[in-house]
């Protein structure tokens, strides 16, 4: 599957395609994967009612125990590890 980031955006394609990436991300890069992470809403503001079930879901999925397995946290260390690495 293509990951469609061409121009500014191509050291976007480069962390997908090369996992070998080694150099640190610069300001400017680190600041638009920041903004792509947060612009996850293309919609109109949710309402009162609609924030308030919202909020009791994500309340009841946290008081919900859960254990992670073994390999999913050893991929959390990894990807954390590599985020450290291009950060600096």
């Amino acid at each position: 599957m293509p990951i469609p980031f061409a121009g500014e955006l191509t050291f976007i394609r480069d962390i997908f395609l090369n996992e070998g990436m080694t150099r640190k991300l610069t300001i400017r890069e680190f600041d638009t994967l920041a903004q792509l992470c947060m612009g996850n809403r293309a919609q109109p503001y949710p309402s009162k009612e609609e924030s308030k079930l919202s909020i009791t879901k994500v309340l009841a999925l946290l008081k919900e125990p859960r254990e992670v397995s073994e390999d999913a946290l050893k991929w959390y260390r990894i990807g954390l590890q590599n985020t450290i690495k291009r950060l600096g």
